[in-house]
């Protein structure tokens, strides 16, 4: 006999664990299907939500270039840019301007338990700080460098996080002098690998290896300092202590620490409200007897209403999709030239949406965050604004639809 719910969420990502979360505030019975690993993995640390603030990578130019005038847009401006420049973006066609996309978001924040402020132009993630591009995530931490020269500090064999590249971006964006600084006495094959091996490491052992670095001014490393956000946040400030100048930590990075510290914490917000966890769905969806069934081996469950938070990468080989509700038009990118913003490839296949996020020629059946048609953070800077925004409303609908 299988297991009723209120709502079924496909998917345990950025998106799904605020749909999940939302659905469960409102008193929701709420089941999660999760494959262990999504695009929320793989992070950057960047809190897009509005559009367009920097030039776009240069392989990537469809929209309008920025100029570094960009950092005085305010949430309105930015969301007009995207409009003109992406007339499909999910927030165009829900009719949301940036109020909208920032209660949804203020209101995703506090679900997900992340310490964040969404302000006109940015969302401010105190625990977030060394960024070196323009984006929504802009740390206070940041703003110790506008006096004084920074230090990158980067491992040796590791070049998605090459101390002498990010110095070298850093002079070349015009944002001043910096020098670099690279340790050889530790060897990882990835950030992520490399992160889970220092993350028991203290200041005292962190102190040791960072004594000998150029500079007065701020060092800032790769996201390798704990493997939680509070973790890093309390070496980040006994190291500063300790060495007598601010530590930061560098965000978008190519395979980023910041996705799994975010997968901790959605994993943890799911715990503490006591949603109900699933496997990986065997096989789509069905409806019958005007409720959702699924299955995952033996287990079975079914609810009044599914959202796919499926994501924008995982989910065109998924069992949990089927091939109908696919926009077939969208076109595959190679972004592997953007690096060392993107360097896996990305598809625009998405589920087809009307204003209230429910599947074109589905009943009960909502879509949110990656999954929506046509989505590229890349090209449209809206990322987690995408994800938060729309998995709150996406909830909201299925539950008023599976009420009905």
């Amino acid at each position: 006999m299988s297991d009723r719910f209120d709502l079924i969420v496909v998917g345990a990502g950025l998106a799904g664990a605020t749909a999940a979360l939302a659905a469960a505030e409102s008193g929701a019975k709420v089941l999660v299907c999760d494959a262990g690993q999504g695009a929320s993995l793989h992070w950057s640390g960047m809190g897009h939500l509005f559009g367009p603030i920097a030039p776009p990578p240069t392989a990537l130019r469809s929209l309008p270039t920025v100029a570094s005038s960009s950092r005085k847009w305010g949430s309105n401006e930015r969301v007009a840019a995207l409009a003109q420049a992406c007339p499909n973006h999910p927030f165009v066609q829900l009719g949301w301007g940036a109020d909208e996309v920032q209660r949804r978001t203020e209101r995703a924040l506090r679900l997900l338990a992340i310490d964040a402020t969404v302000h006109p132009r940015a969302l401010g993630l105190p625990v977030t700080e060394g960024l070196i591009r323009s984006a929504d995530l802009v740390p206070a931490g940041m703003m110790t460098t506008a006096h004084q020269s920074p230090t990158f500090v980067g491992f040796a064999a590791m070049p998605c996080s090459s101390a002498t590249w990010l110095a070298a971006v850093w002079r070349d964006a015009g944002l001043g002098d910096a020098e670099s600084f690279e340790i050889a006495a530790h060897r990882w094959g990835g950030l992520l690998q490399a992160t889970a091996a220092t993350a028991a490491w203290d200041a005292e052992a962190w102190g040791a290896l960072l004594r000998a670095a150029p500079g007065e001014g701020p060092l800032v490393l790769p996201p390798l300092l704990g493997a939680t956000f509070e973790r890093a946040a309390t070496v980040r400030a006994e190291l500063s202590e300790r060495l007598g100048r601010p530590v930061l930590e560098m965000a978008a990075t190519t395979e980023p620490a910041w996705g799994m510290r975010l997968r901790a914490q959605l994993d943890r917000a799911l715990s503490a409200a006591c949603v109900a966890r699933f496997g990986v769905i065997a096989a789509p969806p069905t409806r019958r007897a005007e409720v959702w069934q699924i299955s995952a081996g033996v287990e079975e469950a079914e609810a009044g209403a599914v959202i796919l938070a499926t994501g924008s990468q995982g989910w065109r080989g998924s069992a949990a999709v089927d091939e109908r509700w696919l926009n077939a038009t969208g076109a595959s990118l190679d972004a592997t030239a953007a690096e060392p913003w993107l360097p896996q490839r990305q598809g625009q296949r998405g589920v087809q949406t009307d204003r209230r996020l429910a599947v074109d020629g589905a009943t009960g059946l909502f879509a949110c965050g990656g999954a929506l048609a046509g989505h590229d953070a890349a090209r449209d800077q809206t990322a987690f604004g995408l994800s938060v925004a729309t998995a709150v409303e996406a909830a909201k609908q299925a539950l008023a639809e599976a009420g009905s």
